[in-house]
């Protein structure tokens, strides 16, 4: 089974592309360290419950959304 840090770097790295944003953009955004920032895309690390917020309000999906599995990009929220 796929570790759940490794999905959520994958749906993170997809909204990000997306939106054109890189490290730097959202962490501003959400006022989070680029370096915080940074371990969450790499799969590194998850963030805690108050930073999955502050990422589902700036992407507008729920938490469910970043920590699922999903199988193509289809499934991806639109701009």
């Amino acid at each position: 089974m796929e570790d759940i840090k490794q999905i959520f770097a994958q749906n993170l790295n997809r909204l990000m592309e997306q939106r054109g944003e890189n490290l730097t953009q959202l962490s501003d955004a959400i006022d989070v360290a680029f370096s915080t920032v940074s371990t969450w895309k790499h799969g590194e690390k998850m963030p805690r419950s108050g930073a999955l917020q502050k990422l589902a309000n700036h992407y507008n999906v729920n938490i469910t959304y970043l920590t699922s599995k999903h199988d193509s990009s289809s499934d991806m929220p639109k701009k």
